[in-house]
């Protein structure tokens, strides 16, 4: 199971995302003529009551990027999990980092593209129908608003989770994928409050209750004696969450992917 064992062809990389479009598109398209649909009727509602918000499309745009791409990534693996089609995609003449590497790309820079060029056109559309019928319309903007940078790169990490996701469970993989999320914040959240409650034992009266007067107390002195801690958890935090939860996620869903083929594939 090394990756460097692995062969990696930008030839057969390419092939293969070809066939994943191919085979894809149809019923892609058919899901975001729908969604297109609901949201021309959200806007005309809008602007027939009067409500031109100024970063309307922005925050639709931003919904339906996230939103979306997490719940079309849920499914990037579930050609393995299908016993109909786990043998034939076994025999594709890809390598499985190929295999892993295409799903990677198409549901995360992949998506970002297919969502720009859609909501670019969906945005003139319901300007056209805003124009016709009230003779207003919401707000343009372009994708490559500043508000949308964050947007881009949260979902660029975000969505390795929900590769991983894809991959590791065998159903309804968008839904235990969140329900993992909640888990796993609320298990992080719970050891934090733990280990506060021990570095902060002085200041609470209970488990967690604390003495109103150590508050005000703290508060003071909060930026000369803990300001080089709190700096170094922030650090801490863009680095796990920048630097490495998208490679680990990334690095995970390779290893359960070449695990998931081979045992379902027999």
């Amino acid at each position: 199971m090394n990756i460097r064992n692995e062969s990696l062809s930008l030839n057969r990389l390419g092939l293969l995302m070809k066939r994943d479009v191919l085979s894809s598109y149809r019923s892609m398209l058919i899901r975001i003529a729908a969604a297109s649909g609901i949201l021309l009727m959200i806007d005309i509602l809008n602007l027939w009551g009067g409500d031109a918000d100024l970063y309307h499309h922005i925050e639709v745009f931003s919904a339906v990027l996230l939103v979306g791409g997490f719940f079309f990534t849920s499914a990037a693996f579930k050609e393995i999990h299908r016993k109909e089609s786990n043998m034939a995609y076994l025999l594709l003449p890809a390598s499985p980092l190929e295999k892993v590497l295409s799903r990677i790309l198409f549901f995360s820079a992949g998506w970002i593209v297919i969502v720009i060029l859609w909501y670019t056109l969906f945005t003139l559309i319901s300007f056209g129908a805003g124009e016709l019928l009230f003779g207003t319309h919401f707000p343009m903007h372009g994708p490559f608003h500043p508000k949308l940078t964050m947007v881009y790169m949260h979902y660029m990490v975000l969505q390795s989770v929900f590769l991983a996701g894809a991959v590791y469970f065998r159903r309804t993989h968008f839904f235990k994928t969140v329900l993992a999320l909640f888990i796993s914040l609320f298990i992080f959240l719970l050891i934090m409050a733990l280990f506060s409650r021990i570095i902060f034992a002085s200041y609470f009266t209970g488990f967690f209750d604390v003495r109103e007067a150590a508050v005000m107390q703290l508060e003071g002195l909060a930026p000369y004696r803990f300001g080089g801690f709190v700096s170094f958890m922030n650090v801490l935090k863009d680095v796990m969450y920048w630097g490495i939860l998208a490679p680990a996620a990334w690095v995970f869903t390779y290893v359960r992917f070449r695990e998931v083929q081979i045992k379902d594939g027999i």
